[in-house]
């Protein structure tokens, strides 16, 4: 075959490769695109589309190859670097990881996606004040990445800063008003400073947005339990069981709640026969 012919088969292969990768026939692009590259090893954008397809299949080491292969290529190409950076993640190897997200800051240091990985990656390494600090670049290079609020927010509670994860909570929902897992996990930061009241709203709030939110249900049956309503903690344990049937965490605080009535009702019982006896 030619080098003409080569090239007009390699054109036709990657059309046919892109048209089945925007499909999401994967099986069929991952093939199509691994006979591009066995006609040239080199066609950059079929080593990248083939990459993805890696992940997308979760085939996570032959994706590695396939991005440093891409960064070989070019050493300065953001998004294969970005990517590599993430599938290190999925792989474990978060030392490279790190490394990946570094080397893409030097290049463009106001690489907002690098920033915003790293406070990832730090958060899964445990190192939540250089995890903060990630998160509060990236904010500062985009005000209104309502993410790197919402992550924000966990670090801080993972800092015990439930006060500051308030605030985060509050921001991204200001950002993003139908941010339902925001306004659940305001509620639970809520519950820890005491505010159930507001905890209640907040989980009212995303039930609003999304009626079928089960973890909200449950988290509004263990808010009315501290409130010492335990009737109404009854009625939202089993919403929360009846949406979500096979999750043990509803059963458990539904359990829990009703040895606490039985425990209430057998208290009351004794309260009223000492009290019975001293009025005789």
């Amino acid at each position: 075959m030619n080098k003409i012919d080569k090239n007009a088969v390699i054109e036709e292969k990657f059309i046919l490769a892109e048209k089945l990768y925007q499909e999401k026939n994967l099986e069929f692009a991952e093939r199509t695109f691994s006979e591009i590259l066995d006609l040239n090893p080199f066609h950059f954008k079929s080593i990248m589309l083939l990459a993805s397809v890696s992940v997308q299949l979760k085939k996570f080491d032959n994706a590695k190859l396939l991005f440093e292969k891409a960064i070989k290529i070019d050493p300065k190409f953001i998004p294969a670097l970005n990517n590599l950076g993430n599938v290190e993640k999925l792989l474990g190897n978060l030392n490279n990881s790190i490394n990946c997200f570094k080397k893409i800051i030097q290049i463009d240091p106001n690489y907002i996606n690098a920033f915003y990985n790293l406070g990832i990656v730090f958060f899964e390494y445990g190192d939540y004040e250089k995890s903060k600090q990630f998160y509060e670049k990236t904010i500062q290079i985009s005000p209104k990445h309502v993410n790197s609020f919402y992550n924000l927010a966990q670090v801080f509670s993972e800092m015990g800063e439930y006060e500051q994860t308030v605030n985060c909570y509050k921001k991204a929902i200001e950002i993003k008003p139908n941010f339902v897992a925001a306004h659940n996990n305001l509620g639970l930061a809520l519950t820890e400073i005491g505010k159930f009241e507001e905890a209640i709203l907040s989980y009212n709030k995303a039930i609003e947005i999304e009626p079928g939110h089960a973890s909200s249900y449950n988290n509004l049956g263990l808010a009315f339990t501290e409130l010492g309503k335990f009737s109404l903690a009854k009625k939202y344990y089993k919403k929360a069981l009846k949406l979500e049937p096979n999750n043990l965490s509803h059963l458990y605080y539904l359990n829990i709640l009703e040895d606490k009535i039985v425990s209430s009702k057998i208290k009351n019982k004794i309260y009223n026969l000492i009290r019975e006896r001293n009025i005789s």
